[in-house]
């Protein structure tokens, strides 16, 4: 890999189109662009192909790539596919990047891959106050987030479904909703504000809202019960999860001990004091202390 003739590219990524800018470190200041079709990933394999062929300056000498685009919707697919290639991929942290924020800025996408062309080439020069660079996880370990985040999705839905039914009867001048274990009986016993019956039309719509609501809750307790299962499969292979549950099965044992170590002094203590037990517990024992309360009982 020869780095006096490194080619750096920056690609801004869209639905429709990808514009990669592509500068030289031996060749013109002027970056190039080359526009793509968004997702064109072969196209961009063969793009960079070319480029390493036309920065070769001697036989057999390949022109070291790097390059950099923007986290966000696309994901990290095009970074594994990169990698895969021997081409050195980064990924930015958009939010990191500094921009002047004290005067109005032009916003193209020919400028935003330009920006980034200069980012990476400090980046690589050594500076890593310009931005920040995302980790890209294994693709097991996002598939790990999935249910995480779509339970998030589905609370959030929850929500918005439970919002929306009470918003509808706030409007007929009801506040508070249906129980939905007793849905039919709450909803034919609600009346207006004015004393009416909530009309045909609002009913319907607050039953479909009803059954999409149980459907959210079902597929909550579904990922909860998915979740469950996979954590304490995993919890016999983690060391850090197999200690915390060592400690919490002997934190249990010194809870019994101190019990029954306490236990003969309660039938000494006379109907008006009341035994306080409080434990401290340490390293290896558990000190049960007794702090004798004197008390009125009622009469």
């Amino acid at each position: 890999m020869s780095s006096e003739n490194a080619i750096h590219i920056a690609i801004e990524l869209s639905v429709s189109s990808w514009l990669v800018a592509v500068k030289t470190i031996s060749g013109a200041t002027k970056s190039r662009l080359h526009r793509l079709e968004g997702g064109d990933a072969s196209g961009l394999l063969k793009l960079i192909a070319e480029l390493q062929t036309r920065a070769s300056t001697q036989p057999g000498d390949v022109a070291e790539v790097s390059c950099c685009f923007e986290a966000g919707r696309d994901g990290f697919w095009l970074y594994r596919l990169l990698t895969a290639h021997g081409i050195a991929a980064y990924v930015l942290e958009p939010t990191s990047i500094l921009v002047n924020r004290r005067a109005r800025r032009a916003k193209t996408d020919r400028l935003d891959a330009e920006g980034m062309l200069r980012v990476l080439a400090a980046w690589l020069n050594g500076d890593r106050q310009i931005c920040s660079m995302v980790r890209v996880p294994t693709p097991d370990e996002e598939d790990a987030k999935r249910t995480h985040r779509e339970r998030e999705h589905l609370v959030q839905e929850r929500l918005r479904i439970e919002n929306r039914i009470e918003a509808l009867l706030f409007t007929q001048g009801i506040r508070g909703r249906p129980s939905l274990r007793s849905w039919e009986r709450d909803v034919a016993a609600l009346r207006t504000g004015d004393g009416r019956e909530l009309p045909p039309f609002l009913r319907a719509e607050l039953d479909r809202l009803r059954r999409r609501l149980l459907l959210a809750l079902e597929l909550i307790r579904e990922l909860e019960t998915e979740r469950a299962k996979t954590l304490d499969a995993a919890a016999m292979d983690d060391r850090v999860t197999q200690k915390i549950v060592s400690l919490k099965q002997h934190g249990q044992r010194l809870r019994i001990a101190s019990r029954i170590i306490c236990a003969p002094a309660l039938s000494e203590m006379s109907p008006g004091v009341r035994l306080t037990i409080s434990r401290r517990p340490s390293v290896s024992t558990a000190i049960c202390r007794l702090r004798p309360t004197i008390f009125f009982p009622a009469s």
